[in-house]
């Protein structure tokens, strides 16, 4: 990044507006609706529904932010233990989503969605908020 003179700051700023903006599709319900027409058929069968939530922009730039903010070796080791883990489970979800849906059923799998958005735009905006704050302080 420092060959593009892009700061940690400016980074964190991005990304965590990126992260805000797939909070609120996950509070209103946007990407489904768009996905829905016959025409879109072949796009789905080559990218999943979820590609764009677990390994979009602003998934990738709060891995890096969160990178860039890691100190020691053993804290890097840690997070990349997290970052499996959460990895592995999306796809146990992912691979047992039709039982999931079938047991929790679409309205609660809908709530469930909304509170994760909040929770996320929460993240997001602590995310911009931080990088907006060092970047106004940065000489």
């Amino acid at each position: 990044m420092q060959a593009f003179g892009i700061t940690v700051a400016a980074f964190r700023a991005g990304s965590g507006l990126l992260l805000m903006l797939t909070a609120v599709n996950l509070v209103y319900g946007g990407s489904q609706k768009k996905h829905e027409t016959a025409d879109n058929l072949q796009e789905l069968a080559l990218v999943p529904l979820a590609v764009p939530v677990t390994a979009g922009p602003a998934t990738l730039g709060a891995l890096m932010v969160a990178g860039m903010d890691t100190e020691s070796l053993l804290l890097k080791f840690i997070s990349v233990l997290g970052i499996v883990a959460a990895s592995a489970m999306v796809g146990l979800m992912l691979y047992f989503s039709e039982r999931i849906e079938n047991l929790l059923g679409r309205p609660r799998i809908a709530i469930l969605s909304k509170i994760t958005g909040l929770i996320l735009s929460a993240i997001a905006a602590q995310m911009l908020i931080h990088g907006i704050r060092e970047l106004w302080m940065t000489p």
